[in-house]
């Protein structure tokens, strides 16, 4: 008996991991999105500080220095980014694939459902430090 809790216990954990590993695949893939549109912009706006700052070549004055210090700290955030981005994508890629198949079983005739029993087992067993015995008499399945 403790080898059916063992593998009902284990089952539960997994199925618990591939959700969790669904939400953060989830997670990462928005904040890569997310990302993207704020890198856009961040390209957008350089572009345009940059068109701004063509033709005005022998002018100065002190909106110069102002501009290069935008520029400058509109490039930085546009490299910050994209280093961000390529982590996102390198953890995303770490992650492993949902599975592209299953095998389908027929469903047991003969199955005898015992998911109460099951759900009370899991109540008891997920507390901290807790025990639990299982008796009675033995058999397949």
């Amino acid at each position: 008996m403790p080898y059916r809790y063992s593998s009902i216990r284990h089952t539960h954990i997994t199925e618990e991991i591939k959700k969790t590993i669904s939400l953060k695949q989830t997670e990462i893939a928005g904040a890569i999105a997310a990302t993207d549109k704020h890198l856009a912009e961040v390209e957008s706006t350089l572009g345009e500080l940059r068109l701004a700052g063509t033709g005005q070549e022998g002018v100065q004055n002190t909106e110069d220095g102002d501009k290069d210090s935008a520029l400058e700290q509109i490039e930085k955030e546009r490299i910050a980014l994209d280093s961000s981005r390529k982590l996102l994508k390198e953890l995303l890629s770490m992650t492993p694939p949902k599975p592209s198949s299953t095998i389908p079983f027929r469903r047991d005739p003969d199955f005898v459902d015992r998911r109460t029993l099951l759900d009370q087992i899991h109540q008891k067993c997920s507390v901290p430090a807790a025990r639990t015995a299982l008796v009675g008499l033995g058999g397949v399945g």
